[in-house]
């Protein structure tokens, strides 16, 4: 589900991942499958409703990252922001691994993941830290560094720093 919502981003058609959605709910899943299908359809509704006037933007990738990891689609966010780490080179790449190390966390923190959420907090924080002038001013490192370090909630983020 998570790539057919990447593919759906990428091409810019909401109307895509709808009809892959319902193709999942069509199907006869267990009840918990049926709630976390339906909770992603919701969620990703905002995501597009979102995004829909910033595709105009210069940055329309930054504006999905932020709209992904303030609406806590942390393993979402770590499959879009992936596609742009592998592209990238050096320092860069450092810095987007730490932005997925974070959203990493925080999933596993979702999942009651305590003691790998810690180890990877640290080195999400500790490669925040190292690389912090490739970071998106717009993810600010230090409000990151400390989420991360404490395993606080993920701080939310504005897109007017964009």
């Amino acid at each position: 589900m998570a790539h057919d919502f990447i593919n759906a981003l990428e091409t810019k058609q909401s109307d895509f991942f709808k009809t892959q959605a319902s193709n999942y709910l069509s199907q006869n899943h267990p009840k918990h499958i049926m709630n976390y299908i339906n909770h992603r359809l919701v969620y990703f509704k905002k995501v597009f409703n979102q995004i829909d006037s910033s595709y105009k933007s210069e940055e329309p990738f930054l504006i999905i990252c932020l709209v992904l990891w303030n609406l806590e689609l942390f393993f979402e966010y770590h499959e879009w922001l992936e596609k742009k780490w592998l592209h990238s080179k050096g320092n860069k790449k450092k810095a987007y691994q730490a932005l997925i190390l974070a959203a990493v966390t925080y999933e596993q923190l979702e999942y009651g993941r305590i003691a790998q959420a810690r180890t990877l907090g640290l080195k999400a924080a500790a490669l925040l830290d190292q690389y912090r002038k490739q970071i998106p001013l717009c993810f600010d490192p230090d409000t990151l560094i400390k989420a991360l370090t404490h395993l606080l909630s993920a701080p939310k983020f504005n897109l007017d720093q964009i």
